[in-house]
């Protein structure tokens, strides 16, 4: 046993005045009286008590030296060590993940368990033992450092929630043990729901012992894991992906509802059999675009992973401009006919190459341009370019020989202007394929790239090396679709300033340079709306407030931008705990070992002064 404050016992010496007192006698006084007989028999009765008074007087003192004693115990503040160490410096590790606000049977989150666990070690650790407090999610944090203020600790632990974000324990953990390094008897205790598996994976450090504390029971939880929208402009459709996991032991029985702006699209019943997961896709025709809002009708343990949302872009009617020789036009505008609900008939223009030289800049300003056949002498240095079977110094791509009779390699499927489009069997006479464009190829023949990309910081540009209007005629039939594609393409990558969706936690910053010397950054509360207002730093900025769900409006000069946040993690709407990383019961019994009693002292010195006042009260003491 020891003592956190040994100074205490100078107060023992409060127990000289007590025996003083005890000895100190009244001094009798002497008066005459007319007969002492009646004194004399009262003195010789009083001879048979006075032993019992000494028994009771003495009693009373060594009572009141005892609560003396128990009091100065107290205020000296005994400590027991089972396990033979006598300072520590110990590293809570606090899960504050999503899956920590599940709520259990008796009504309370996994993360109030786990505060209170924590709160236990800490108030039940030696003084002299330093506690830091580590936050294990993605925005893994200290939010307390080496510390023995206790009270201090119990303050920032009552401080702390569970945020909608991932779990990331190997973070936390490098972060803890990295402190820890170097610090005497040095312990990591981990408190978690299982951090879905991470426990397992933690790499264990021989010279600090690590404890897994794992809370929490109910696995009843169904969650949106995934939810996107994709603008499909080849068919004039949004296309809405939905993806639904039942972390249950049992099958579920449920609806899911699509709002588009507040209203109510879709209702869609659903049932999942336990551990499955269901995927929905849904086609809506949203040509003004709008905030898209999934969720899920049920109860269960879990309801931060029950809506999602998604952001659709309006859809622009691009003005293009056609240049090519006189007479070959017929082809280019039959394919812009057939596509009224993408392209601006009225605004476009059909023109040759010597007219378009004669057009003043702001003529020549477009959503797109395409050049056939031939190139006129002023070749755009920005904006979303299409070359058709046109070679020469002012194209940016480099061309190879003419390849005759070409024969298809291979095709990038994945690229969004090969949608729907294949590329199998195709016959052309000649072509001259572009060199040098490896990561740009869309089609390759045996000499190049038969359909290439680029993107360059103002300029976006697709070469056919090809003429179109001597290809097989099942490609001329397809032609439209592949124009649609690349339209589509061109107008994701102008538009494309954000990423569509963001992870709780992820860091919002704009893909290219925004206009402007300020971004303001609105996110919705429930019925409220907070802005933060960002500098920019060469046209851009980084928004880590992210630890919310929902729309996300980003406002820089006179344009308004659109993203949104969810959580969508699988692992986090698995809430079923992992008990194979670690034993509870074992691993807080190691953390007991080491405890103070002054509370003890102080109960049984209260006890003390209400038994002795009792006694009192009977003529027990004096």
């Amino acid at each position: 046993m020891s003592f956190a404050s040994p100074a205490a016992f100078a107060f023992l010496l409060v127990g000289i005045p007590i025996v003083l007192l005890y000895l100190f006698r009244i001094r009798r006084r002497t008066e005459p009286v007319p007969s002492l007989a009646l004194w004399q028999r009262l003195v010789h009765e009083t001879k048979f008590t006075s032993w019992l008074k000494r028994l009771r007087r003495i009693f009373s003192m060594l009572l009141q030296l005892l609560i003396a004693s128990v009091i100065v115990f107290a205020l000296a503040r005994p400590e027991l060590d089972l396990s033979g160490i006598q300072r520590k410096s110990i590293a809570i590790v606090l899960d504050n993940s999503a899956s920590m606000m599940s709520i259990e049977k008796d009504g309370r989150s996994r993360f109030e368990i786990a505060r209170e666990r924590a709160r236990e070690i800490v108030e039940e650790r030696s003084v002299l033992d330093e506690v830091m407090i580590v936050l294990g999610s993605t925005r893994t944090e200290v939010v307390s450092p080496l510390t023995r203020d206790r009270r201090r600790l119990i303050e920032i632990l009552d401080e702390v929630q569970p945020l909608p974000l991932a779990t990331d324990l190997p973070a936390a953990y490098r972060l803890a043990t990295g402190l820890l390094r170097g610090r005497q008897n040095p312990m990591l205790v981990v408190i978690s729901d299982g951090g879905a598996g991470q426990l397992q994976d933690l790499p264990l450090v021989e010279e600090i012992p690590i404890h897994a504390i794992v809370v929490g029971e109910t696995s009843d939880n169904v969650g949106i894991t995934g939810f996107r929208a994709r603008k499909n402009i080849a068919m004039g459709t949004d296309t809405i992906h939905v993806e639904v996991m039942n972390a249950s032991q049992e099958a579920k029985s449920l609806s899911m509802e699509l709002r588009v702006d507040g209203k109510t699209r879709r209702v869609i019943p659903l049932e999942i059999a336990a551990g499955e997961s269901h995927r929905e896709s849904i086609d809506l025709q949203l040509p003004e675009g709008g905030v898209l809002e999934v969720s899920l009708d049920i109860e269960d343990a879990l309801e931060v992973d029950n809506r999602a949302w998604a952001v659709v872009l309006p859809q622009k009617q691009q003005r293009l401009i056609i240049v090519c020789p006189e007479g070959r036009d017929f082809f280019l505008r039959a394919a812009c006919e057939s596509m009224e609900e993408v392209v601006d008939l009225v605004g476009s223009r059909i023109i040759t190459p010597e007219a378009y030289d004669q057009l003043a800049p702001e003529e020549r300003a477009a959503d797109a341009t395409i050049f056939q056949d031939r190139l006129p002498e002023n070749v755009p240095e920005q904006g979303n370019l299409i070359f058709i079977a046109v070679s020469g110094d002012r194209l940016p791509f480099r061309t190879g020989r003419e390849e005759t009779l070409p024969v298809i390699q291979d095709w990038d499927e994945t690229h969004p202007i090969n949608r729907m489009v294949s590329w199998e069997g195709l016959e052309v006479p000649s072509c001259l394929p572009a060199l040098g464009t490896r990561e740009g190829a869309l089609v390759e023949t045996f000499g190049g790239a038969l359909v290439a990309s680029r993107v360059q910081p103002d300029r976006r540009a697709v070469y056919l090396g090809f003429d179109v209007i001597q290809a097989d005629f099942p490609f001329r039939i397809g032609f439209p679709v592949l124009l649609r594609n690349i339209l589509a393409w061109f107008h994701e990558e102008e538009t494309r300033v954000f990423e569509p969706v963001y992870r709780t936690g992820a860091v919002i910053s704009p893909l290219r340079d925004l206009p402007g010397e300020e971004a303001l950054v609105q996110f919705p509360g429930e019925g409220t709306a907070e802005l933060a207002s960002l500098k920019l730093s060469h046209g851009r900025f980084a928004f880590a407030g992210t630890t919310f769900q929902g729309p996300v409006r980003i406002d820089a000069g006179d344009d308004s931008y659109l993203t949104c946040v969810n959580l969508a993690d699988r692992y986090e709407s698995a809430i079923g705990p992992t008990r194979e990383s670690a034993d509870a019961e074992v691993a807080q019994a190691s953390l007991l070992l080491h405890r103070e009693f002054w509370r003890a002292f102080a109960a049984i010195a209260l006890f003390l002064v209400f038994a002795e006042w009792g006694l009192f009260q009977r003529r027990v003491t004096d």
